[in-house]
């Protein structure tokens, strides 16, 4: 996956602009002021100005779709550069940037392996697994699944343990890796009988995904057609007909 960012990265440097560290300061204070040429220039600089991250992630705060589309841009030209600061939005208080986080990494997460998350990231994603926002909970569930099979033995043991939310979004993240992971088996079967029906319908529709579905899982499917809750239920049928 290293190697990955390094071509990614040596491919974004090859066609960047070159610039002086004069210009870049000037091109951070110009973002701050909402200026929409300068956001585009640094989106041209590469990830040479990736100092001129924060900046960008703050100009989340300005509205206004073409120049959030701008910004967007921009910090996908700083490939794995932008995602530190990334992570500090989807935790802060700041509303229009945590959403706009959350819009980033949720299309950053269809666009995976293109622009692949740096696994000295994974830490602080699982932390945010317990954020109050059920919104930023998907997204980050969503991007650690790009992972892949390398974040499943940090995302198992979240099943059984702390907030519903963050079980929940421990099981979500689990049924978006592909291939569906077969070690989580045991685990995700132990969380279809957790006592959050949301957690409970999550785990069914991982469990359902396995290949070696096995009559343990059909098990466990049929007995979830007796649950009280309806979208435990709703999960059960899907995955005894998908």
């Amino acid at each position: 996956m290293r190697r990955v960012w390094v071509l990614l990265l040596a491919a974004a440097q090859a066609g960047a602009q070159e610039f002086s560290e004069a210009e870049l300061d000037r091109a951070i204070r110009e973002i701050g002021r909402g200026e929409i040429e300068y956001v585009r220039k640094v989106g041209a600089w590469g990830p040479a100005a990736r100092r001129a991250v924060p900046a960008l992630v703050a100009a989340w705060r300005v509205p206004g779709r073409t120049f959030e589309d701008a910004v967007d841009a921009a910090l996908r030209a700083m490939g794995p550069y932008a995602f530190p600061e990334v992570v500090k939005a989807l935790g802060g208080r700041d509303g229009p940037v945590r959403w706009s986080a959350e819009d980033f990494l949720e299309a950053r997460s269809r666009e995976a392996p293109s622009v692949p998350l740096d696994p000295g990231l994974d830490g602080a994603f699982l932390d945010l697994l317990d954020h109050k926002d059920p919104r930023a909970r998907a997204a980050v569930a969503r991007a650690l699944a790009t992972r892949g099979g390398a974040v499943v033995p940090k995302l198992v043991p979240l099943l059984g343990t702390g907030s519903p939310g963050r079980r929940h979004a421990a099981a979500f993240a689990l049924s978006w890796i592909e291939p569906p992971p077969e070690d989580a088996r045991a685990a995700l079967l132990a969380a279809t009988s957790d006592k959050d029906a949301a957690v409970r319908a999550q785990a069914l529709a991982a469990v359902a995904r396995l290949k070696s579905s096995g009559s343990e899982i059909l098990r466990c499917l049929l007995a979830a057609l007796k649950d009280r809750a309806d979208g435990v239920v709703a999960a059960a049928v899907a995955g005894l007909v998908g």
